[in-house]
């Protein structure tokens, strides 16, 4: 416990001097911008179970995920790297960064749907705990049929933005290389949540290897664009 504490102390403090710093960096200058999106992760991962905010227990748990870890993260690698990653939009001539973001938000979507099914076995005793996740808000079965939403969402939102210009087709046929697993995943969830009896298991693995394979797929498509 103690060990615990010490290390909790030492990374609040960490988190503090970040902050500091970069709201006392030079706003000039061509990264601070990554300095205040590291500053925003390290809050969102802070208080994602530490009080006063709790994201996790108030049905903010999943969003906070897929916000800090799938969009604010790569964005903060690639303002590190660019100096921005909206006006210096060309990166070895190719507009690499306005691109990754709107790629982003399409695996945040899949990042949203793979945390419902990793709380989904935990709801009863999430509830008992007064964990409110969003999956135990509104209920497994209404999870199951939005996870089965968001799949159809990832598969489709790319192809249709590759068809505007919005992504380079291999961008989107990277995310429908990957649908199979996301099929696959959908059944079993809605199997699950339709059949109290019936025990997830490895599904939120596979879930979890579903967003992993997905931003795999995409990272090699942007590299080969």
């Amino acid at each position: 416990r103690s060990t615990a504490l010490v290390a909790g102390l030492f990374t609040v403090t960490a988190a503090a001097a970040l902050v500091l710093c970069s709201l006392m960096y030079d706003s000039n200058s061509p990264f601070a911008r990554s300095y205040h999106i590291c500053a925003a992760i390290l809050f969102i991962n802070w208080f994602y179970t530490a009080p006063p905010f709790r994201l996790q227990y108030r049905m903010l748990g999943e969003l906070s995920v897929a916000v800090a870890l799938t969009i604010l993260a790569p964005l903060a690698g690639a303002a590190m790297q660019t100096g921005s990653f909206i006006e210096h939009s060309q990166l070895a001539g190719h507009a690499f960064p306005m691109q990754l973001l709107q790629a982003l938000v399409i695996l945040a979507v899949q990042q949203f749907a793979r945390m419902m099914v990793m709380n989904a076995p935990d709801v009863e005793s999430d509830l008992i705990g007064g964990k409110i996740t969003f999956t135990a808000a509104i209920g497994v079965r209404r999870a199951a049929a939005l996870y089965c939403a968001a799949q159809c969402l990832v598969t489709l939102a790319p192809l249709t933005a590759a068809v505007l210009g919005m992504l380079p087709w291999a961008v989107a046929l990277a995310f429908v290389a990957v649908s199979p697993l996301a099929y696959s995943n959908a059944r079993r969830f809605v199997d699950c949540a339709s059949r109290p009896e019936q025990q997830y298991g490895d599904l939120p693995f596979y879930a979890t290897l579903h967003v992993f394979a997905s931003a795999t797929a995409v990272l090699v498509a942007f590299l080969i664009a």
